[in-house]
């Protein structure tokens, strides 16, 4: 399977997740990401927005950002600002 599908939390906090993935919206600021990759990009005064992994916790301060588990190896591109781990 292949494709994408973005979510775009009442933060307005926007996630595009890429096919296949394994992930779980976990919160209003919040989710998991078991497998596969995503990027966000966190809405002005949402920071930290926190994606979970197997490994480590993302946390967002207010920033643009990608992630990507493959059996519980974890990536993590930051394209401006700063987060967490």
């Amino acid at each position: 399977m292949t494709g994408f599908v973005e979510i775009t939390f009442n933060n307005g906090t926007q996630v595009v997740l890429e096919a296949p993935c394994e992930f779980s919206v976990d919160g209003e600021n919040a989710g998991t990401l078991s497998d596969g990759a995503l990027s966000a990009v966190v809405a002005d005064g949402a920071s930290g927005f926190t994606i979970d992994t197997p490994v480590v916790q993302i946390v967002d301060r207010g920033t643009e950002f990608g992630i990507s588990v493959v059996e519980n190896a974890v990536d993590v591109v930051v394209f401006s600002c700063l987060v967490e781990a």
